[in-house]
């Protein structure tokens, strides 16, 4: 069996009651293929503005995305109204809660809500028009989306989960707040504010595995099964 991270492994070893031995951990591996640089022309193409918070992916309720809303609207007014939070990904209709705060916030006018499948050409243009990128899940096993996020080395704010610890851990990038804490999440993106409007957009660099060395430790794993 293999699991993304150590935290996992250890949930599979408890529910199903396997070996330890028998649970290899594989990390996951940076997306590069939705890196780019066109910044500028993705802001345009997608008119954005401002400081611009992405939410992206499947919008399931144990992302906690309504949090996310909450702490937009917690925000100072002249902060809010030289933002722009996205909210992209296809809506599994599981999480009744987010359309209603989204409508009844103060700064919908700064909300810009999608909620369809965007095609795999169309992911890396969201990503190099954001400023931070925001994952306030409620629980998770990973993130392929933090890892967009790394491959374009955007600031990622996220919960503090075991599976993200253990994911960004060698990122600079990353800041942490409670699950389910609006106000610590408004704190953390009033300081990536701050800092955006003293440097301008801020870029960081990954150290991770490759792809080369994934594949390497998967064919390890393949290489030791009796298989017949």
């Amino acid at each position: 069996y293999t699991t993304h991270s150590e935290k996992v492994s250890e949930t599979v070893v408890n529910t199903y009651h396997i070996s330890k031995e028998k649970v290899r951990v594989v990390p996951f591996g940076v997306y590069e293929q939705y890196a780019t640089p066109e910044r500028n022309g993705a802001r345009k193409e997608l008119n954005l503005d401002g400081f611009v918070i992405l939410h992206f992916g499947m919008i399931r309720q144990y992302k906690g995305i309504p949090i996310l809303v909450k702490a937009f609207d917690l925000l100072p007014e002249e902060v809010a109204e030289s933002s722009t939070l996205v909210i992209a990904g296809e809506d599994w209709g599981d999480d009744p809660e987010l359309v209603p705060a989204i409508n009844r916030s103060k700064y919908r006018n700064r909300i810009v809500f999608q909620p369809g499948f965007v095609p795999d050409q169309h992911v890396p243009k969201y990503f190099a028009a954001a400023d931070a990128v925001v994952l306030p899940y409620l629980r998770t096993c990973g993130s392929g989306v933090a890892h967009i996020a790394v491959a374009n080395g955007r600031p990622v704010i996220t919960a503090d989960l075991p599976a993200m610890r253990e994911c960004l851990n060698t990122y600079e990038g990353a800041s942490f707040f409670p699950p389910g804490d609006a106000a610590a999440l408004r704190d953390r993106l009033m300081e990536a504010y701050l800092r955006w409007v003293k440097e301008g957009p801020k870029s960081y660099s990954f150290q991770g595995p490759s792809w080369e060395e994934i594949a390497r430790q998967y064919e390890e794993i393949i290489s030791g099964l009796n298989v017949r």
